[in-house]
């Protein structure tokens, strides 16, 4: 039996949340609970993380014959995942991250942010789950509306992480791959949404459609924020 958390659902639609102080507590609630689970050691073998799962993905993909001729999207994911093996892990940048902590995985009240739905944790690099953040923070903006996502960013996002570096500060590695890390992640969602839609789903609807003519391409375009900007004012 538990006892429920107080408040109540968020909506990034509603004009009450966007404020930049609920963008800042979102960020701080996320570099709170990375450093205060900073010394945590697992008992037992750690879970997948969503580049191996994503990896797993791609090679049933390949089994179903869903890949083809697809070999840029594989390509593209064994050069990230190369990448992010060669970073060092410490356990300032690398441990127990949550994996989801979407809007739909907090809730609000009178101004505090709560975590739940610890279901996607696991080990990784813990700027993986900034960026995760960072996604679901643009997931209501059409991909399209490049304009409005980049005023969205710079009066938004910006503060997310200002908050994170407030409650677990990021070092100038940490700032230098960031943007790196947030196409990893980028390519990793689109990996898993295509095996969604084209493998269990069957017939892709014409906005699913549009995503992933589009999707691809924007994994690399390139991020909306200033980092070096950001990182000379904290």
């Amino acid at each position: 039996m538990f006892d429920k958390l107080p408040g109540h659902g968020i909506d990034l639609n509603d004009e009450k949340f966007l404020q930049t102080s609920f963008f800042h507590g979102w960020g701080h609630l996320l570099g709170s609970i990375h450093a205060g689970s900073a010394n945590f050691q697992p008992s037992q073998g750690k879970r997948l993380h969503r580049f191996e799962i994503a990896q797993s993905i791609l090679d049933k993909m390949k089994k179903e014959g869903l890949l083809k001729t697809n070999v840029k999207l594989t390509n593209c994911f064994n050069k990230e995942w190369q990448w992010l093996e060669t970073l060092p892990k410490t356990k300032h940048n690398y441990g127990l991250i949550h994996g989801d902590l979407a809007p739909n995985n907090m809730l609000y009240d009178n101004g505090r942010l709560a975590a739940f739905d610890f279901d996607s944790s696991s080990y990784g690099f813990l700027l993986f789950d900034l960026a995760l953040v960072v996604r679901s923070s643009l997931n209501h903006i059409p991909r399209k509306e490049q304009v409005i996502r980049k005023n969205f960013s710079e009066k938004f996002i910006e503060q997310i992480i200002r908050g994170y570096h407030k409650a677990n500060p990021i070092d100038d590695i940490g700032f230098e791959n960031f943007e790196r890390i947030i196409r990893a992640v980028e390519l990793v969602e689109y990996i898993t949404l295509q095996y969604i839609y084209k493998g269990a789903m069957g017939e892709i609807d014409s906005s699913v459609s549009d995503y992933f003519e589009s999707g691809f391409k924007t994994v690399y375009r390139p991020v909306p924020l200033n980092f070096d900007r950001i990182k000379d004012d904290l």
